[in-house]
C-alpha cells in the first residue's frame, strides 16, 4: 500500500486491512479507519487536520468560490438564454411552412 495512507493513519496497516475488497471486510475497515479519526459522525476535526498537515478549515475558500463566479460572469450564459427566449423564434417563410406540413396518408410509402 501506499505510504500516503500509512501516514495518513499515522500506524501500519494490518494483515486484515491489506486484503482486497470484498463486502463486508470493506466496511470493517472503513469503520476502523473512521473509529480512529475519531467520532463516526463527526467531520474532520482541526487537530486532526493539523496532524496530518492541512491548514485548519475556514469559510474563505466557499466566499472566494462566489467571488470568482461573479467576476467570470458566471451568469452570463442564463442571461442570453432568458434574452434569445424573449426575443422569439423567428417566423419561417411560407414555402418552408408549407414543405414541414404532414403529407397525405395516400401518399405514404408503401411496404
Amino acid at each position: 500500500t501506499g505510504d500516503w495512507l500509512k501516514m495518513l493513519l499515522g500506524r501500519e496497516l494490518t494483515e486484515d486491512e491489506l486484503r482486497p475488497y470484498e463486502g463486508l471486510h470493506t466496511w470493517d475497515v472503513e469503520r476502523r479507519i473512521k473509529e480512529d479519526m475519531g467520532d463516526l459522525h463527526c467531520p474532520l476535526s482541526d487537530e486532526y487536520l493539523a496532524r496530518v498537515g492541512l491548514e485548519p478549515r475556514t469559510r474563505w475558500p466557499v466566499r472566494w468560490w462566489y467571488v470568482r463566479r461573479v467576476l467570470t460572469f458566471w451568469k452570463m450564459p442564463y442571461m442570453i438564454a432568458e434574452w434569445g427566449h424573449k426575443a422569439g423564434s423567428p417566423v419561417l417563410p411560407d414555402h418552408v411552412q408549407r414543405w414541414s406540413q404532414p403529407i397525405p396518408t395516400d401518399q405514404w410509402a408503401k411496404p
